[in-house]
């Protein structure tokens, strides 16, 4: 789901991210060297693989914006280094999670409603209720529809497009670090199916 609402940024905006898949291992294989020891470490790491994930994202829109290269192009070779920047970080799958971390996010809340379904529309709702309020928000739809008359009509159709996809490499990190709590552990070669399952759910 989280992958899904990220490559949901990238479609918006008629494009395509083939690195959500890199991006969210290589947020999985962070998280699992990231994501141990004091509260105040652990909070930390969480903000770190946030913070890589929509760096991730703001290359992609910067080669696709200013390199003026073809999403899919763009985000299939961006991909390529995420990937193996994922490798580097997680050789061999392990690492170490918190566990009350864990727990907090995948039990279920009043034993009731999964806690990862209130966190997956809260963080959607957080972002994207008062992104849909704004101008830059309304352009994503705008470039999407039409990016010549989105231009000539005064919207800024770059600064949208970077947002859309810092944002999609934003919930990317999302889905990795989500996998860590559910395996206590990391992969880097858990991002493969992602990108195509996320690109059919967008589609569906």
């Amino acid at each position: 789901a989280f992958a899904a609402v990220g490559q949901l940024m990238a479609v918006l905006t008629r494009g395509l991210a083939l690195s959500i898949g890199p991006v969210l291992a290589l947020s999985n294989a962070l998280g699992s060297q990231l994501l141990s020891g004091s509260p105040l470490q652990v909070v930390l790491g969480v903000l770190i693989v946030l913070a890589a994930g929509a760096g991730c994202g703001l290359v992609n829109g910067i080669v696709i914006v200013y390199g003026r290269v073809a999403p899919i192009i763009a985000t299939l070779a961006t991909g390529a280094i995420y990937s193996g920047l994922a490798l580097a970080v997680r050789p061999i799958p392990g690492g170490e999670v918190e566990e009350a971390l864990s727990d907090l996010f995948t039990y279920e809340t009043l034993n009731l409603i999964p806690t990862s379904l209130l966190l997956l529309f809260g963080i959607v709702y957080l972002i994207w209720a008062p992104l849909s309020q704004t101008v830059l928000g309304r352009t994503l739809y705008a470039i999407g529809s039409n990016e010549a008359v989105a231009h000539l009509s005064g919207l800024n159709s770059r600064k949208a497009r970077l947002l859309a996809y810092s944002l999609a490499g934003l919930f990317a990190a999302c889905g990795g670090l989500f996998l860590n709590f559910q395996t206590l552990s990391g992969d880097a070669s858990v991002g493969a199916s992602y990108t195509l399952n996320s690109i059919a759910a967008v589609v569906i």
